[in-house]
């Protein structure tokens, strides 16, 4: 239902939802949890009326087109075949036995029998029997005054009148007690590492001890970080529903790493401990410090924020979750005794070890404010973009040439040091979580496996380091970050932890099809060179001197770009750094410069070069890709905006016409060679079911032939510019995300400014200059495929 309602209303087509809201640059998306649905809408404030509108209609009006039903069930079978093919079943099969029969159980995707059988007449009579206003939260931020929103939304929602809903039916809890006489249930499963689920009762979000426990799970895992045994993991989450609240700790392992009942072992230890000797008032002091900085580093991420809290919004009341912050920083060691000794020690419990069978598989943003640049001899180029009503300081450090050090200490080498600076160091007896604690602060120093769009900054060109904190002593966070880089950890226990940790960051990246294909096809394009390079490899040979000469060559201050966003002025700033990073040690020699690939030209005939891999899963893919051997720079904003419209064809047609994808994507990726030269790459995949592979190859061919032709109009290039620019802005509308968008554009383009320039040169293009840019680069000539079955 909730893709449903993207495909149309009684008075818009979805043709029509997707271009108006591209026409004022507003991002619409939604997501579906066990008890709620949430519908997010980011739009400039000056065409907030309008995105409005567009929302309500989509979800008051929508008509459930008959012929679009079938399409959308094509999706969410393309999106069960993605998550199984990308192992992420693992919890479904902890739910399905923690929970039984009840509705709990069942995953939010459904299963491939439901959604096969699924009638339109049932999701039908469904909508129109829960969606109604008066089961709705309405949830609105940004600037405005709150009484004339409030009245000016009473007045568009008052046409839609509330209906008499069923009564809920009541989820009874686990039975805790008899779970816990199973004692550990044993399940195995194709995977390399050993996975413990523990589940237990816990206080829900209304209960006055819920922001105790919250507390209380972040200092367990603080905990779980510091005292599991070498080689193993673990964390803990809420599960919240309107019936029932329950905590699951997670704990993991490699197969020849400490057994189930191990971990389990250490964990009642921790807890017991974390029971008598509960955090004192300073500890309490920095977690509390930290959730609320949290809470306002979210709030930048309009886009993530309904995502993040929705599941509170839909069970407590507004001023109950803003309430939270204050309670914590009011608790005391004693208060967190009573709470531990009631929810955590000795209580009822579920466990699963899922073990690992051994089978290897074959395989709004303002643009006014400029950004200061100062280059430091011998030392960092550093940018600043300074803003004194910023609420959050972000620092960005960007360390060049990541392939070429990988190239020389294996591939793989670069990850792994990285991972060692999340081991830390210790400054006055304080690990790193205590450290960033006190400075409420948020630190990222490698990719996250489990959190896809992380990716976004992971890539053989570079490496980064990223600090987000609130500002008042943020000097402070910029000693910290110059801390971790000179005084890395090359002890055994912090060494073999890292090797894991880079270990399954690679598995996770390289395990769908599309991953698969697009290393092979690169391979074949780029051999040898950055463009094809991985970020992870083999790092078991690497010793801790060959990481000690690696770390001194690599973390030089002059192989960094360093940028900064915040409340703070750009002098200030360049003197913490020169102060900070110059304690770096210096190596004698120089960074190594990367010498830019330089294509040959263009291959001949429309199908370059065409390979096939057998990965011998449920779900296959089709990737296809070319160089184009040189672009005209004045070219590029009307080739992105080609691009765009081709990407916009490629989702209306095989992912919501024929359903063939749930995921799928073209990108156009423009480069200078040695000679100073502008040239591109042109990519295309889909992830589909191996069954759907030779239909969605065909209508790709159709499509490039298809958009090739294209009569493009001023009012389809419109939608498309203020499409991109809204998705550019978007990403900047965080500190993070305009000190990344800064040192990016400076590594890239050398210009730290690029993003800002891009926009004001997207408002320019023409209807014609797209038309001329499709039939100058986006043909099928030089394109070559690769097939993943």
């Amino acid at each position: 239902l909730e893709h449903l309602l993207f495909n149309g209303t009684v008075n818009r087509t979805q043709e029509e939802i997707y271009a108006e809201f591209d026409r004022i640059g507003a991002y619409c998306n939604a997501h579906t949890g066990s008890h709620f649905v949430d519908f997010m809408l980011l739009v400039p404030s000056a065409d907030f009326t309008t995105g409005f509108e567009i929302l309500t209609d989509m979800i008051f009006n929508s008509d459930l087109p008959p012929w679009k039903f079938e399409k959308e069930r094509g999706i969410v079978m393309e999106e069960m075949a993605q998550n199984e093919a990308m192992g992420r079943d693992d919890d479904q099969i902890f739910r399905e036995a923690l929970f039984g029969d009840a509705p709990l159980s069942r995953p939010v995707l459904g299963s491939v029998e439901s959604i096969e059988h699924m009638e339109r007449d049932s999701v039908l009579a469904f909508y129109r029997r829960w969606y109604a206003p008066n089961n709705m939260l309405l949830f609105v931020y940004g600037s405005f005054s709150a009484d004339t929103l409030f009245e000016w939304l009473q007045d568009r929602l008052s046409v839609h009148q509330p209906r008499e809903l069923p009564p809920r039916r009541m989820i009874a809890p686990p039975d805790f007690p008899g779970l816990n006489s199973l004692g550990i249930v044993h399940r195995q499963v194709e995977r390399r590492n050993r996975q413990v689920f523990l589940a237990f009762n816990a206080p829900g979000p209304g209960d006055p001890e819920f922001p105790a426990f919250l507390l209380l799970q972040t200092a367990l895992d603080r905990r779980l970080e510091d005292k599991l045994p070498p080689g193993s993991s673990g964390g803990g989450r809420m599960f919240n529903d309107p019936d029932l609240s329950v905590c699951q700790v997670s704990l993991s392992s490699l197969s020849d790493g400490p057994s189930a009942a191990e971990l389990v072992a250490s964990l009642d230890k921790i807890i017991s401990d974390l029971t008598v000797n509960p955090p004192d008032q300073a500890e309490i002091n920095r977690l509390a410090r930290n959730y609320r900085a949290e809470r306002i580093f979210n709030a930048e991420m309009l886009n993530h924020y309904g995502i993040m809290y929705a599941d509170y919004w839909a069970l407590v009341s507004w001023d109950e979750f803003s309430s939270w912050p204050d309670r914590m920083a009011r608790l005391t060691p004693s208060d967190l005794a009573e709470v531990a000794a009631r929810w955590l020690s000795g209580a009822d419990r579920f466990i699963m070890t899922l073990e690992p069978v051994q089978k290897v598989e074959e395989t709004a943003v303002d643009t006014t404010r400029g950004v200061e640049r100062l280059q430091v001899e011998d030392g960092p180029t550093i940018l600043v973009r300074s803003d004194p009503s910023a609420q959050v300081f972000a620092m960005h450090v960007l360390i060049r040439n990541r392939w070429l050090f990988d190239r020389e200490f294996g591939t793989g080498a670069v990850d792994l040091l990285h991972h060692l600076l999340g081991e830390g160091t210790r400054s006055g007896g304080k690990s790193l979580s205590e450290r960033l604690d006190d400075l409420s602060a948020r630190l990222k120093v490698a990719d996250n496996p489990g959190i896809p769009f992380d990716n976004y900054y992971t890539t053989p060109a570079y490496s980064f380091v990223r600090l987000e904190m609130l500002p008042e002593r943020w000097r402070e966070g910029v000693e910290l970050v110059a801390d971790l880089m000179s005084g890395v950890q090359f002890d055994d226990t912090a060494l073999e932890k890292a090797r894991k940790q880079t270990s399954a960051a690679g598995m996770a990246a390289g395990r769908s099809a599309v991953s698969v294909g697009r290393q092979r096809l690169r391979d074949h394009l780029f051999p040898g060179t950055a463009l094809s390079a991985s970020v992870y490899g083999d790092v078991s040979a690497l010793s801790s001197d060959d990481l000690r000469r690696l770390k001194k060559n690599y973390f030089q201050a002059r192989n960094m770009i360093i940028s900064v966003a915040g409340p703070v002025a750009g002098e200030a700033v360049t003197e913490a750094v020169r102060s900070a990073f110059g304690k770096l040690p210096a190596s004698g020699a120089a960074p190594p410069v990367y010498t830019p690939f330089s294509p040959t030209g263009a291959v001949e005939g429309e199908t370059a070069w065409r390979d096939t891999v057998k990965l011998g899963k449920a779900q296959g893919a089709v990737v296809t890709g070319g160089i184009i051997p040189s672009v005209d720079p004045l070219d590029l904003p009307a080739l992105t905006v080609a691009n765009a419209y081709f990407n916009k064809r490629l989702a209306e047609v095989l992912r919501e016409t024929l359903g063939l994808a749930y995921s799928l994507g073209s990108s156009v990726q423009s480069h200078r060679s040695k000679d100073g030269d502008v040239w591109a790459y042109r990519e295309i995949h889909i992830s589909t079911r191996r069954e759907n592979i030779a239909r969605a190859e065909q209508e790709i061919g159709d499509l490039i032939r298809e958009t090739f032709a294209h009569h493009f109009t001023e009012g389809e290039v419109e939608e498309m510019r203020n499409a991109i620019a809204g998705r550019l802005m978007m990403r900047s509308m965080s500190r993070i995300g305009q000190a990344y968008a800064m040192g990016i554009g400076e590594f890239f383009r050398g210009d730290p400014d690029y993003r800002t320039h891009l926009i004001g040169d997207l408002r320019e293009v023409t209807a014609q200059q797209v038309e001329d840019a499709t039939r100058k680069y986006l043909g099928l000539r030089g394109m070559s495929t690769v097939i993943v079955e």
